[in-house]
């Protein structure tokens, strides 16, 4: 099986608008979606996105005149996509709805961060031997910045109830030995009040730009919080980390900056609705498991980004967005491996085959499934194979594409894949279901000598693409490693 990386042309984010509407996880750009969804499906067609996240195949769908139907379990992912997706707005009604806001309230959070004549833009949280932080100001309409030492002892008398909700059990948990238990210990007290003064401001709003200015301070939260570093971006190791550098950053500031990368992709959007017939998609907050809603072959296409085991504990990391918008991630049929939520890399496997079989009953006969994945775990590349060649698919094509920015894992993990992969399967119009046997551990490692025997291989990458094209080869001509214990990257490719 040839694996292919995909026209450059076809993975450009520079000018995705979807990369400006909110920092979700594993968005692909436009132009990759566009690309599956005009090789694999035609004008009229229903498109299903089971794990749909912030909504980017529902959104490339309406643009195509395509109907489409996406799942998640994950309440902002379905905030975003309903509100990218369901509610049209014009610049010009997002400018009077921000102007609205910053009338009643920009000053007044303003004024909290004053020192002097200026205002603080952001301050360290460490302070120095004589009791002062570092900090960067300037004016108040953020001109003429400018470093300097400030005492900020006052912001200890600002008080708020805003965002008490009790952080659950988490997997990667590493703020609580710092005495954080809840959401709102998350921020300092002043940025706290900021944000509850800001978000009241926003629902007061009888306007379509209420639900998009949420989107944009929901966007602001970690950068507000003290996961937010002099050189450290919220969420860059996967977890909510709080660096020994934290900063406290000026709210309104940050919700500004926010709103004006809104405001470019509403720019970019709004010229493609000018030229489009739109057939709004179904959005569904519910699981992928039983998706009872859609009738037997009834689905022309399916474009999905399914989640890769442990990497991204979305219910976790989602967790201070879904209490902002005061909302419950309901987890247990979450695709994730998580020791503390009790899923190991089999009951994934397991939940995965329950959405499979599901994909497979409404996918009509002759129309194909895309899958984007990128996982370290080999149990997983191997088992998701198995699960489609079992249930009747037929693999068409795999091709990969380099990931968005500066992913953690591929660059400090060196046994991870620095791509993401695209596998198209076909539901045959009469499937040929293959007929495994188990393979112990040894054949199945002959079974690859052609990669030892293969002296262009130079590179881990390279064993590792060639290796994804040979697991889902052997898994669709009714081989596979199926009864062996879970396998590292590092011990099944001898490096």
């Amino acid at each position: 099986m040839e694996i292919k990386l995909l026209e450059p042309s076809k993975n450009i984010f520079d000018s995705d608008p979807f990369a400006k509407f909110h920092k979700y996880w594993a968005r692909k750009p436009l132009q990759i979606t566009s690309h599956f969804l005009e090789t694999y499906s035609k004008k009229g067609d229903v498109i299903l996105d089971p794990f749909m996240g912030s909504g980017t195949t529902l959104y490339a769908s309406m643009l195509s005149d395509r109907e489409s139907i996406g799942y998640d379990l994950n309440p902002t992912a379905c905030f975003i996509a309903k509100t990218i997706s369901g509610i049209h707005i014009t610049v010009s009604d997002f400018d009077i709805g921000l102007q609205s806001v910053a009338l009643e309230v920009g000053n007044q959070i303003n004024s909290l961060y004053s020192t002097g004549s200026s205002t603080i833009l952001w301050r360290s949280m460490g302070k120095d031997s004589d009791g002062l932080h570092n900090a960067q100001v300037a004016d108040f309409d953020f001109k003429n910045k400018t470093f300097t030492k400030i005492n900020v002892s006052a912001e200890q008398n600002l008080k708020s109830k805003f965002l008490s909700t009790e952080f659950p059990p988490f997997l990667k948990d590493r703020f609580s030995s710092k005495g954080i238990r809840k959401v709102s210990e998350m921020f300092t007290n002043r940025n706290l009040l900021a944000i509850e003064i800001l978000e009241k401001s926003i629902l007061k709003l009888e306007s379509p730009a209420r639900e998009h200015l949420l989107i944009c301070l929901n966007n602001s939260l970690l950068h507000a919080s003290k996961l937010k570093g002099e050189g450290i971006r919220p969420l860059g190791v996967n977890s909510y980390w709080i660096p020994g550098d934290s900063i406290e950053e000026n709210v309104w500031w940050r919700f500004l900056d926010r709103t004006q990368n809104y405001r470019k992709a509403l720019i970019m959007l709004n010229e493609m609705y000018l030229k489009r017939n739109f057939r709004f998609p179904v959005i569904l907050n519910s699981s992928s498991l039983k998706m009872d809603v859609i009738e037997d072959s009834s689905v022309d296409y399916i474009l999905t980004d399914p989640p890769y085991g442990e990497t991204i504990q979305y219910s976790e990391l989602s967790f201070i967005w879904n209490t902002f918008l005061k909302k419950e991630y309901e987890n247990k049929e979450e695709l994730v491996v998580n020791s503390v939520q009790g899923k190991s890399a089999d009951s994934y496997l397991e939940l995965a085959g329950e959405s499979a079989r599901e994909c497979f009953r409404v996918l009509k006969p002759g129309r194909h499934m895309t899958l984007a994945f990128q996982s370290k775990d080999i149990q997983l590349w191997v088992g998701l194979s198995v699960i489609m060649a079992k249930l009747g698919f037929t693999l068409v094509s795999l091709e990969m594409a380099t990931p968005k920015g500066s992913p953690f894992t591929a660059n400090w993990a060196t046994k991870s894949p620095k791509f993401d992969f695209y596998i198209t399967l076909l539901k045959p119009t009469y499937p040929r279901i293959p007929q495994f046997r188990n393979v112990e551990w040894g054949d199945y490692k002959s079974s690859l000598n052609s990669l030892s025997q293969n002296t262009k291989i130079e590179s881990q990458q390279s064993k590792f693409q060639e290796l994804v094209g040979e697991i889902f080869e052997l898994a669709f001509q009714g081989i596979a490693l199926i009864n062996i214990p879970k396998n590292s990257l590092t011990k099944l490719l001898g490096f």
